[in-house]
């Protein structure tokens, strides 16, 4: 995700889409995304990219992931943005 579609919400789902639509399904670019929206402050796309990976991989976790600690950490993030 380019720093300046961190911003636009419409472009940042752009970039997410491109990226989990790659052949590889390779995780390090959408936790790369996750990493630089977290560092920008952006807990909504930080979420959102936390999402995809999910989605990514059809609700389980790539290899070297822990499942349950992925699935912890995306319901915490929604539960800290709703309160």
């Amino acid at each position: 995700m380019v720093r300046r579609d961190i911003k636009n919400p419409s472009k940042a789902a752009e970039c997410l889409d491109s990226i989990s639509c790659q052949p590889s399904k390779d995780a390090t670019l959408l936790y790369a995304c996750v990493l630089q929206a977290q560092q920008s402050g952006n807990k909504n796309q930080a979420i959102a990219a936390l999402q995809r990976v999910l989605t990514t991989y059809n609700y389980d976790a790539p290899r070297g992931v822990h499942l349950p600690a992925l699935m912890r950490l995306v319901t915490r993030s929604h539960c800290v943005i709703r309160f």
